[in-house]
């Protein structure tokens, strides 16, 4: 794998199969100047110095373009479009997490593709001056130099340039586009406000849940005092109910045995009465059949 310094756009993580493969492929001369990661991290956009690839989690290329054979590299939202000058007139389109990540990334192609035109066309003057004029001869030590300057200049450049871009093709992404961008604008409007839409909706939709929450909470706690306070006071009222019951009983159960006592005592006094009558005359009789036969014996007592 061949160790390339780059910065990474968005906050996706890069699938390292993807990428080795993006390695693997590109010459050892040419650099990774940009990368991101996109389809659920399965895949890999790299930008380099002489060309756009993506790279899948499989380990093979799914796009390779020269900038030379790239027309137009545009943002619809979250989708970037890069339309090839080939006769069938080719569009790739790939979708990403972040519309901010695509647009610096369509600006970049942009910014990368008309350094590599001015390149292409700087080495055709150099070459035709080489040829048609003898007085100059260049050599390849010195083009090469050339071009290490040449590179450093744009190095430092590239960056200035691609934040002029952004700002200026915030709006708009290509003038030779421009319906095209006036409709992605509005439907980026649109989405902005559905998207605002969605959120007011959403928090809406939470205060009202959360309020209804709370009524429904405040309404429970309140049934549920009401149930404890009347089933309190149910509980008293039947607790004296059954105290009142208890002590109606009490006192008829006294009073009951108060009478039967009572009655029992007047019967057995009467039945004392009635046998102490008995017994009295039992003894009267007694002692005067007693009396009977003392006089008796005292008349047999003379006669004898």
């Amino acid at each position: 794998m061949v160790q390339q310094s780059y910065q990474i756009l968005g906050d996706e993580n890069l699938n390292e199969a993807a990428l080795n493969a993006i390695s693997a492929y590109i010459p050892q001369s040419d650099r990774i100047l940009y990368c991101s990661g996109f389809d659920f991290e399965s895949k890999v956009i790299a930008v380099t110095n002489q060309s756009v690839i993506v790279g899948n989690d499989e380990g093979e290329i799914d796009l390779s373009l020269f900038y030379s054979g790239i027309g137009t590299a545009t943002n619809e939202g979250r989708t970037l479009v890069i339309n090839t000058v080939s006769i069938s007139g080719g569009s790739h389109r790939y979708r990403m997490g972040s519309e901010n990540v695509v647009r610096r990334l369509a600006s970049i192609i942009r910014v990368e593709k008309q350094r590599s035109k001015d390149q292409r066309e700087n080495e055709s003057s150099m070459n035709g001056i080489e040829q048609t004029g003898p007085e100059v001869n260049v050599g390849i030590g010195e083009r090469v130099k050339f071009w290490e300057e040449q590179d450093k200049i744009n190095q430092e450049l590239i960056p200035r340039v691609i934040r002029q871009h952004e700002l200026l093709t915030g709006h708009i992404a290509d003038h030779e586009n421009l319906p095209l961008v006036a409709g992605n604008a509005i439907s980026e409007a649109l989405a902005d406000a559905r998207e605002e839409q969605r959120q007011f909706y959403e928090a809406a939709l939470e205060a009202a849940k959360q309020e209804q929450q709370q009524q429904y909470d405040a309404a429970l706690e309140a049934a549920k005092q009401e149930q404890q306070q009347q089933y309190d006071i149910a509980l008293e009222a039947a607790k004296q109910e059954q105290q009142q019951l208890h002590d109606a009983a009490l006192d008829a159960a006294k009073t009951a045995i108060n009478d039967e006592a009572q009655t029992n005592l007047e019967r057995a006094v009467t039945t004392l009465d009635q046998e102490w009558r008995k017994t009295r005359n039992i003894l009267i009789g007694i002692t005067a059949a007693s009396g009977a036969i003392a006089v008796a014996a005292i008349i047999i007592g003379i006669l004898i």
